[in-house]
């Protein structure tokens, strides 16, 4: 499986840092992503570079909860086409549902499963396992 996932996922990145007094630009040169990929959304990017990159933010910035702050910068448009399923969907239900099965669209290395519990209505649970890990 691909070791991608889209540019999206560091939306807010560069406005974060600069607000915690740090250098967006060298953190992303440090894990060689490209700072014109956070302009483009779509643009696939090193999975495991994201990952490195965030924890070397956090540790940098002296900021444990950066990650935290970073969901604050986002919201569902960060997901693109899966966000679209999601909100096209009937029920609440249905979108998680039909979010959590095509999630590849977003990242392929996370593989997902949905296990439905048998008697209690409206109940979803799911499972995400990042391949190799």
């Amino acid at each position: 499986m691909s070791d991608l996932i889209r540019s999206s996922v560091l939306t807010g990145y560069r406005a974060l840092v600069t607000r915690l007094g740090g250098d967006p630009l060298a953190l992303l040169h440090r894990f060689n992503i490209d700072p014109e990929a956070l302009e483009r959304h779509d643009t696939p990017i090193c999975f495991r570079a994201v990952i490195r990159l965030l924890e070397a933010s956090a540790q940098t910035l002296g900021c444990a909860d950066f990650g935290l702050r970073m969901a604050c910068e986002q919201d569902l448009r960060i997901l693109g086409p899966v966000a679209i399923i999601g909100l096209n969907s009937p029920t609440v239900g249905d979108a998680l549902k039909a979010m959590i099965e095509h999630l590849a669209f977003y990242c392929p290395m996370v593989l997902t499963k949905i296990d439905t519990v048998a008697g209690e209505r409206g109940m979803l649970t799911y499972g995400i396992a990042v391949e190799g890990e």
